[in-house]
């Protein structure tokens, strides 16, 4: 077993799990009392309603993991960061050995954090108190983590990928699939997609079998997005593109002006892209495919689209997130969150949406 003596880690034998050994110290608030939940307040020039605005952290990463009562943050500050959801409130954090750059993952019993370098290791946490449950060093992880039948699985930058048994952080198995930045998606019957640079692979979550192995599409370089029953993502190359999870073969794909900033937004058959020229595009699906340009924003768009009500939710690297209409791309309103908007509105359970900025800010709006 290691001991902590600050060397990487090369062979399987020498990845240490552990409790209290090796890391940073860990001092989560214990007995949280929620501060004192404000009055609403309306936001002047738009239709929505200020619950509450926090900075608990920086350097924000996807995904943001919640229940109904805490939010999971992390970022490339180097915290894990629990934010409790009524008053706005942090409940607790730990700064890690590393930054968080694939965000959080909560299975609803655990909070799970991967860092890069120069830590490079996975930790799971108890969501209410904080404390620190296991940790295991892997390598340098930069993609979101997976979890399908109690495994997490890890796609690390040079180390390859992992399987971790979920409750204790054991190392189930471990194979190289290339790097990637593309999270795992959990499948049906316990499988795992997992793509690298030029293949896409099916595998058993629990012992890392290969089902099969299909060449990539494209370059994926956007997270998966669930449709009816395909997966949708963007590639490097301008194209969107879907695929059948049972087979891995393609079920279509459309070419666009560029390569899109963020996930595809999809709400019923119908797919919103944003790209990196800054336009937005409506795809709707159907027996013929029908690609609509919503128009070209004369700012500088970073993240989206969200569909929320009527309007989709694009954010912009001058710090402010605008809605434009649904179906014409016309604009409705905009508010300023912090530069730049680093994450897609995420929407809780009761409709309310979360709004994350560069420098940390976060708003709860409905």
């Amino acid at each position: 077993m290691e001991r902590c003596r600050g060397r990487r880690a090369w062979s399987l034998a020498a990845l240490l799990v552990s409790v209290n050994a090796c890391g940073p110290a860990f001092r989560p608030v214990q007995n949280f009392i929620p501060g004192e939940v404000r009055t609403p307040e309306p936001i002047d020039s738009t239709p929505l309603t200020l619950l509450w605005r926090s900075r608990p952290f920086r350097g924000p990463s996807a995904p943001i993991a919640h229940d109904d009562t805490i939010a999971f943050l992390g970022g490339s500050d180097r915290k894990v960061v629990a934010l409790d959801l009524p008053s706005g409130g942090k409940r607790w954090s730990h700064r890690l050995g590393g930054p968080l750059l694939g965000g959080v993952l909560f299975d609803g019993t655990t909070v799970y954090a991967a860092t890069s370098r120069p830590d490079g290791r996975v930790r799971a946490f108890d969501p209410r108190s904080g404390n620190k449950l296991w940790e295991v060093h892997t390598g340098d992880v930069d993609a979101p983590l997976a979890l399908a039948d109690e495994t997490i699985v890890v796609v690390t930058q040079h180390d390859g990928t992992f399987g971790l048994a979920s409750k204790t952080g054991a190392i189930r198995w471990r194979a190289r699939f290339g790097s990637s930045q593309v999270a795992p998606v959990p499948l049906a019957g316990g499988d795992v997609l997992v793509t690298s640079h030029d293949s896409l692979f099916r595998i058993h979550a629990r012992d890392g079998l290969v089902l099969f192995r299909r060449q990539a599409p494209a370059a994926i370089v956007g997270p998966w997005s669930h449709h009816a029953t395909t997966l949708v993502a963007a590639s490097g190359d301008s194209l969107l593109v879907a695929i059948r999870p049972d087979s891995l073969n393609l079920a279509w794909s459309v070419p666009l002006d560029g390569p899109l900033l963020g996930p595809p937004g999809v709400v019923g058959d119908t797919v919103y892209a944003l790209t990196q020229p800054g336009s937005l595009y409506r795809v709707i699906l159907g027996d013929s495919t029908v690609t609509e340009s919503l128009g070209t924003p004369t700012w500088p768009p970073t993240v989206g689209p969200v569909r929320f009500g009527d309007v989709v939710l694009l954010g912009g690297s001058d710090g402010v997130m605008r809605a434009v209409g649904a179906s014409d791309g016309l604009a409705a309103w905009e508010l300023k969150i912090g530069r730049p908007v680093a994450l897609p509105p995420i929407r809780l359970s009761d409709g309310t949406l979360l709004l994350v900025g560069g420098r940390g800010d976060v708003w709860r709006v409905r």
